[in-house]
């Protein structure tokens, strides 16, 4: 999993990168991770989600917080290094109710709803996710290998590879 030459992605952030190399995000709770990876090219990204749209806020201070301007930046990016649209792959980590003694009113499932735009804007790409661990309500942490293609989930209960 994580390894010296791991670039970790902030909240909110995203990035792309050849082999070798990896990405990780680290605390995902409501956060969505959005995996890419091109396996031909050996060309991925990670992009740790925040906020569904940013057409929900005010503040757009750093647009790639949001599902549908992180993930088409980022795959936008991914093509000018190389990736090829029909090789690319994707995995999601993340999109978990932290916060269960809330009142529904006051946090209404911010995971589900990242979740939701998350596979909206996915679906409008015509890519497909090939595997996820999302949902429930356990923080995670995601780590891409681009060598390999595999990506790692930690949690406090288990490792497991997507």
């Amino acid at each position: 999993m994580e390894e010296e030459n791991t670039t970790i992605i902030g909240l909110g952030k995203y990035a792309v990168a050849h082999n070798p190399a990896s990405l990780a995000s680290l605390g995902l709770g409501s956060c969505v991770a959005v995996v890419m990876y091109d396996p031909i090219n050996r060309i991925g990204g990670l992009a740790h989600i925040m906020l569904p749209t940013i057409n929900t806020v005010k503040s757009q201070s750093n647009v790639n917080k949001f599902a549908d301007i992180a993930i088409q930046n980022m795959y936008d990016d991914l093509l000018k290094m190389g990736a090829v649209k029909e090789n690319l792959i994707v995995k999601l980590v993340g999109g978990a109710h932290m916060f269960k003694t809330l009142d529904k009113k006051i946090h209404s499932g911010i995971g589900e709803s990242n979740l939701e735009a998350v596979r909206k804007k996915l679906h409008d790409l015509e890519l497909r996710i090939v595997a996820e661990d999302t949902g429930g309500n356990v923080g995670r942490t995601a780590y891409l290998d681009l060598k390999s293609g595999n990506v790692y989930v930690k949690t406090k209960d288990y490792i497991k590879e997507l």
